[in-house]
């Protein structure tokens, strides 16, 4: 996966960049017109993706529990979350629908957490 912090040229069109047109997609509040601008971008950053996923709990859709899953794993992951850590973002995503702001930004805290330092390789499932 490509690091988001890197500087990324991307193809320029009437409408702007891909990111542009994901920013102006997410101030509609639209999810119908959010979902195919994200699907756009190249590189989907932790911050990016949580705003989208408290757009869904905000707006109850459908998708929210299937985009939360997903969203946890790859905080988990890239971030390299702790079990217990890994249990409180999936306790955050569970509740983000009853309070969606106060606790998109507890788990925007773990979208910007410096790395603890190299994992190693994943263990091999037998």
């Amino acid at each position: 996966m490509a690091n988001i912090c890197s500087y990324t040229l991307h193809a320029m069109t009437s409408q702007g960049s891909a990111y542009t047109r994901f920013q102006r997609a997410m101030n509609t509040r639209d999810l119908d017109v959010v979902v195919p601008a994200l699907a756009e971008l190249p590189d989907v950053a932790l911050t990016d993706a949580l705003d989208v996923l408290e757009l869904m709990a905000e707006q109850r859709d459908t998708r929210y529990d299937r985009a939360a899953a997903k969203f946890s794993a790859r905080l988990t992951t890239e971030r390299r979350l702790t079990v217990e850590e890994s249990r409180r973002v999936l306790a955050l995503v569970e509740v983000l629908p009853l309070a969606p702001q106060p606790v998109s930004d507890h788990l925007r805290l773990y979208c910007k957490r410096t790395l603890r330092g190299p994992s190693g390789p994943a263990p091999q499932m037998t």
